[in-house]
């Protein structure tokens, strides 16, 4: 796989994945509030396809900030 097309997959990924509607149950924030969050995905491509994936964010801080968590969790 060349890296042209790992780059179009993980494009994919994350237009498909992570394209911003994401209902969280709980959440008191008004519907549009902008939030930021940071964190890193690491995808592992073998034969075309995803092999592994790991994740790290700071979830605890979107929750906060969509209102689904008291601010000293």
């Amino acid at each position: 796989m060349s890296p042209a097309d790992l780059r179009q997959l993980y494009r994919r990924w994350m237009l498909e994945l992570w394209n911003g509607d994401l209902a969280v149950p709980g959440a008191t924030a008004p519907a549009g509030t902008p939030v930021a969050f940071g964190g890193i995905d690491l995808l592992r491509a073998r034969d075309g396809q995803f092999a592994e994936y790991w994740v790290s964010s700071d979830g605890l801080q979107l929750m906060v900030q969509l209102g689904a968590l008291g601010p000293g969790a």
